[in-house]
């Protein structure tokens, strides 16, 4: 008996479980949720449908009302599906859709008695107020042709037998080839209104896609035109291989080198178009940053179309025939226009010093050394702030200590007193320079600035630092990165 009762308790146990086990989303379930949302608005908000694309519109009527949507606008058609409107696009323009609630009313059939006596076309009633499914019986004094403006309202047929079919308001023409006339039919009360402003679009998306990423990826913007800022931010996209970024901007971030296919759904309308992303190799990266009398040479490789090529004037780097030669200290900007993408390159002739440190920087990066905190003073290992510490130690320059790395925070405040600090205004990204220090904050921390991570710059918007994850077949834990992102809070010139 024991048994069994363990048996029953494991049964009861592993069934609550069960029940109280969170239910997981599928990506598939998740997807279509996000596509549905695209095209899904509330009674309150402004409607974009585009032309042939289709939008639900919902309700919130009160209990025991009934929702109808109507339009008296040529550029849309609405069907009312219990509290929601399905509203499709027929011609670009503004429309307005009206949200009616009704509820029963009394039946009340308005004769006109002396029909048969008229000269005049007239029918039997001169106007109807019906409830849903309730019937009239319509006849007129002359042989006429019955119609009606909202079938979904009220529907007659040829021998003027008139059916409410949903509320609303519906007018009932009897026509010859002579006269016609018109009578109104309500269906059920309407208890209030609201009106929804709708506009219809026309997108047009591109017919393909090719782009370069010039460093890790590349921000673009979304390949539709025709479309309002709120349809950009509403809007679903993404890319068969997930390779893209979709921000509610309008922009799009290119993660990858793919050949995909990207996935477009905006105002009602589902676009699909052929994207190629390449990401070109350039110079090696160390090889940019030169001392006098050096010389590197231009290359441009792995794109899909030939790359057209503009050295920008400089006194200081000559650029003949793909031969960039240091003279003195200072820059060259290499602009290359490649698969529909401009990408600027930098090369750079610098101090003994500064070249020193950059030559380190790399050395490091080839040791494939190991990220720790705890052993950051050890000789295979580093952390952010001792991978920068070392390289200007190898200079002779303390930063912040002479004996022990500080925390990239501290490295932050000793260059604040010499007033080598300062804040990543548009300016000063601009005039980065190979050597410059790069200070990221991710949370708060309560150190300076809240600073979390530091990283050396190079060129080129590329910056190297020293981080968790651990590259085999790279730089170990010293990995390249984008220079400048919405972490970074200062920049510090050492020298």
């Amino acid at each position: 008996m024991k048994k069994v009762l363990q048996i029953i308790l494991t049964c009861v146990l592993s069934c609550a479980m069960i029940m109280m086990a969170p239910v997981k989303t599928s990506a598939k379930s998740r997807k279509a949720t996000l596509i549905s949302n695209a095209s899904t608005y509330r009674d309150d908000d402004h409607v974009y449908v585009g032309v042939g694309g289709t939008v639900t519109v919902n309700g919130d009527g009160d209990e025991g009302e009934t929702t109808v949507y109507s339009t008296d606008s040529q550029n849309i058609t609405v069907k009312t599906s219990g509290d929601q409107a399905i509203v499709t696009g027929v011609n670009a323009g503004e429309a307005t859709l009206t949200e009616g609630y009704y509820t029963d009313t009394t039946t009340n059939l308005v004769e006109n008695p002396n029909y048969l006596n008229s000269s005049a076309l007239a029918l039997n009633y001169s106007s109807l107020t019906l409830n849903v499914n309730e019937t009239a019986s319509l006849k007129a004094n002359k042989n006429v042709t019955l119609t009606s403006s909202n079938d979904q309202v009220a529907s007659v047929d040829g021998l003027g037998n008139l059916t409410a079919t949903g509320y609303g308001t519906a007018v009932i023409t009897a026509k010859n080839d002579s006269e016609s006339m018109n009578i109104n039919v309500q269906v059920g009360e309407e208890v209030s209104s609201n009106e929804i402003d709708v506009t219809i679009s026309q997108p047009v998306v591109a017919d393909s896609v090719l782009r370069a990423i010039p460093i890790d990826y590349l921000i673009d913007d979304l390949p539709v035109t025709g479309v309002s800022s709120d349809s950009l931010a509403k809007a679903y996209v993404y890319s068969d291989d997930q390779s893209v970024v979709y921000y509610p901007d309008g922009e799009i971030k290119y993660t990858k080198k793919t050949n995909t296919t990207l996935h477009i759904y905006i105002d009602g309308l589902h676009f699909t178009t052929p994207i190629t992303i390449t990401k070109p190799g350039f110079t090696s990266l160390r090889k940019t940053v030169m001392k006098k009398g050096q010389s590197t040479t231009f290359k441009c490789t792995k794109t899909a179309t030939t790359p057209v090529v503009t050295p920008h004037a400089s006194s200081k780097l000559s650029f003949v025939n793909n031969k960039i030669k240091a003279k003195k200290t200072g820059k060259i900007d290499v602009n290359i226009n490649v698969d529909d993408t401009s990408i600027n390159r930098e090369y750079w002739c610098v101090s003994k010093k500064k070249y020193k440190v950059i030559r380190s920087a790399f050395k490091y990066y080839d040791q494939k050394l190991h990220y720790s905190q705890k052993r950051r003073t050890a000789k295979r290992y580093v952390d952010c702030s001792s991978y920068v510490w070392r390289l200007y130690k190898n200079v002779g320059i303390k930063l912040g200590s002479k004996y022990y790395p500080p925390t990239a925070a501290s490295e932050a405040k000793w260059l604040s007193h010499r007033k080598r600090l300062s804040s990543p205004t548009k300016t000063r990204i601009k005039s980065l320079q190979p050597g410059d220090l790069l200070f990221y904050s991710s949370k708060k921390n309560g150190r300076y600035k809240n600073i979390t991570h530091v990283e050396i710059y190079i060129s080129s918007g590329v910056s190297l630092g020293a981080s968790g994850p651990y590259f085999k077949n790279a730089g170990g834990c010293v990995a390249e990165g984008t220079a400048v992102n919405s972490t970074l809070v200062a920049i510090g010139r050492v020298c």
